[in-house]
């Protein structure tokens, strides 16, 4: 099998609505969220108020996983 596995090439947290979420980008461009940032990034998205001075933290972190830099 030649197909290399995929390691990271950055590894970094966006802290949004007060979580930290842990990401990482993969040599083969991939972006992975941790599980359990996962869910507590949601459990956090359930119950955020409505609160526009979330928008920055939430955009970057969407630009992230978007990869807009593409």
């Amino acid at each position: 099998m030649t197909d290399e596995i995929p390691v990271a090439v950055w590894s970094g947290s966006f802290r949004v609505l007060g979580v930290d979420i842990k990401c990482h980008t993969l040599s083969d461009g991939q972006r992975i969220v941790e599980a359990e940032s996962a869910a507590a990034f949601v459990r956090a998205l359930h119950e955020a108020p409505n609160d526009p001075e979330n928008n920055a933290d939430l955009e970057a972190f969407a630009l992230w996983r978007a990869d807009a830099t593409r």
